[in-house]
């Protein structure tokens, strides 16, 4: 068996994938990994406790092939030793602050040094052939076409970069990190070095493994809580969390596709705005006794009250805005095809519920096995989404929702056979303009009544991502200092 090195084990994006290393078999169904996965020092038992659970929840003696190490990403120790004997490597760790952190290198400061840690250690071990690192469409534009000197109407590839220059510290840290693993794998002796792939997710919801949702789903959870009076104007492209651990593995051993970067986004153009997607939460749980408002939030009214919530700051640059994205090389290079955007909702949605991240009423209704699989699948009796639009998702190929229990039965989602393709050269990807030093973000002004900000607006320095980056990558909230990595599954949701 292979050894694959996770880092971050614990985070969201991280977990699914261990899980599904764990469920991977060699044609004659025999196990065909096995898994070391760093988690932060201070919460390595509680993890390893939970992951345990999760891994014999698959069977088969999973749990015996998973092994827990500490990793700190701004301390040398225990990083060559973690990628030891690895022929793969998995680098999702890196933070995710709760609140906009006070100086940007605190989030800065371990992306970089940490990638640049995990890079150095797999270099140094001479038996991994090849790395994926998780990095985000914070550093290809994060969705704002001014963040990397592209027009309104720009349609994202991955041969975008965000301009540092234009953004603020979450987007920063993706975009040094990733330009720092590319710098570095080009300087290794290439007669000697690993290949490197990146996988660039945007929004990523769909059900939990081990965590509490964190900024992952925090949409979800606030919503749901009745914790926004109003729903602002803001758009998500989404992609489910299965799908982005699959796009790891085929990342991970596709032939041919190092030096690339890779998109994870099933939603090329935005199909489900922070509003429609309440629209199609109260749909399925009103009925069950949970309701929550729906109204959206004028932009003017956003803008205006951005002065006196903080939440509203943060994100005001990006209402109105609906990302748009090239994905056909994704689909084509890795064979992925992505779950309905309706059912990777709904199934975050009651993972949170069933988990207990959700308030429910006294008078709830908790539906039967059938009926939340029917959910799932048609997303109620119309089977139609919050804008009224046919959804042809049947009911076998439905994932099951997850269930609050660590044996929880996730659908396969092994990648898919990969294409035979002749490996290209090891070229990294052509590097844009490099961000200019004296030119500084624009001052935030309030807008005219229902007016969005304009395309050439870059949010300020010290601003959070997208809002389709706000809960993309696989990150657990960090501590109040922003500075650990996304292994903190002990961390309550994310509030700000």
């Amino acid at each position: 068996m292979e050894r694959v090195l996770v880092t971050g084990a614990g985070g969201f994006i991280a977990s699914h994938i261990v899980y599904q290393l764990l469920e991977a078999k060699n044609e004659d169904g025999s196990p065909k990994y096995l898994v070391r996965g760093t988690v932060r020092p201070s919460s390595l038992e509680k993890n390893r406790e939970r992951m345990t659970e999760m891994a014999k929840g698959i069977g088969g003696g999973a749990e015996e092939r998973l092994e827990l190490v500490p990793g700190d990403l701004l301390s040398d120790e225990g990083w060559e030793s973690a990628a030891e004997g690895c022929v793969y490597v998995q680098h999702t760790a890196s933070p995710l602050p709760k609140q906009r952190p006070s100086d940007a290198n605190e989030v800065i400061k371990p992306a970089v040094e940490g990638t640049e840690r995990v890079l150095r250690a797999s270099h140094t071990a001479k038996t991994v052939k090849r790395v994926v690192l998780t990095s985000s469409v914070a550093a290809a534009g994060a969705g704002v076409p001014a963040q990397c000197g592209k027009p309104a109407d720009h349609a994202f590839t991955e041969e975008d970069w965000t301009d540092p220059s234009t953004c603020g510290a979450y987007e920063q840290s993706k975009t040094l990190a990733e330009r720092r693993a590319w710098e570095m794998w080009k300087e290794f002796p290439e007669e000697s070095r690993f290949e490197l792939v990146t996988v660039l997710p945007v929004a990523v919801i769909g059900p939990l493994v081990i965590t509490n949702p964190g900024a992952s789903m925090m949409f979800i959870t606030k919503t749901m809580n009745s914790e926004l009076p109003m729903i602002p104007d803001l758009y998500m492209n989404l992609v489910d969390v299965r799908d982005v651990a699959t796009i790891h593995l085929a990342a991970m051993t596709t032939p041919g596709v190092s030096g690339e970067r890779f998109f994870a986004n099933a939603d090329a153009e935005v199909s489900h705005g922070f509003q429609q997607m309440a629209l199609l939460l109260h749909e399925i749980y009103a009925p069950r006794g949970l309701t929550f408002t729906t109204r959206g939030m004028p932009n003017w009214l956003a803008h205006m009250m951005k002065y006196f919530i903080s939440e509203l700051k943060l994100i005001a640059p990006f209402l109105g805005i609906k990302p748009r994205y090239d994905i056909s090389k994704t689909i084509d290079r890795l064979g992925i095809t992505y779950l309905p955007q309706r059912q990777t909702i709904l199934d975050a949605a009651e993972s949170c519920v069933k988990r207990g991240c959700i308030t429910l009423p006294p008078n709830y209704v908790h539906p039967t096995s059938d009926e939340a699989a029917t959910t799932a699948a048609t997303g109620g009796a119309e089977g139609s989404d919050a804008a009224g639009t046919s959804v042809d998702t049947p009911k076998e190929e439905a994932k099951p929702i997850v269930e609050d229990a660590p044996s929880v039965e996730l659908a396969p989602m092994t990648a898919q056979a990969p294409k035979e393709e002749a490996p290209k050269e090891d070229e990294a990807p052509k590097e844009d303009e490099a961000p200019k030093e004296d030119e500084a973000p624009k001052e935030d002004e309030a807008p005219k009544e229902d007016e969005a900000p304009k395309e050439d607006e870059a949010p300020k320095e010290d601003e959070a991502p997208a809002a389709e980056e706000q809960a993309v990558t696989d990150e657990e909230p960090a501590a109040e200092s922003a500075v650990g990595d996304d292994q903190s599954a002990d961390q309550a949701p994310a509030t700000e």
